[in-house]
């Protein structure tokens, strides 16, 4: 039999907590921060999961789901790590609502950073 293939798995949502990551890839390694350019984080649509779990609040309005979506000049700091495509399926299951695309990022560095434009924060306000 052969060994299990490692993939890299880029985060921006929950997976930007490596104990959050262990939940879903208990094996994974090399967890650090990225870079990803040419995308934006965005609270998309209600999810799923989040209904079938009980942690949406329909009450409050808070049943969004982050994603990322493709944005000229935008950037966003996530995280990498490396784990075994055996934890693949768990982790389709958990994103059933996503498409998983293979996008390049940059290891995070200070020199990297002052080469992106400002960040822009989306700052919630009102009732």
């Amino acid at each position: 039999m052969s060994a299990a293939k490692r993939v890299t798995i880029l985060g921006f949502g929950s997976l930007l907590s490596e104990r959050s990551t262990k939940t879903t890839f208990p094996d994974a390694t090399n967890f650090r921060l990225v870079v990803v350019n040419g995308y934006r984080r965005s609270f998309a649509h209600p999810a799923a999961i989040f209904f079938k779990r009980g942690i949406a609040d329909l009450e409050k309005l808070r049943c969004a789901s982050l994603s990322a979506e493709e944005c000229e000049g935008a950037s966003f700091i996530g995280t990498a790590f490396e784990a075994t495509d055996i934890g693949m399926d768990a982790f389709r299951e958990r994103e059933e609502e996503f498409r998983l695309e293979f996008i390049p990022y940059l290891e995070y560095h200070p020199e990297v950073m002052s080469t992106l434009p400002p960040p822009e924060l989306a700052e919630r306000y009102g009732g």
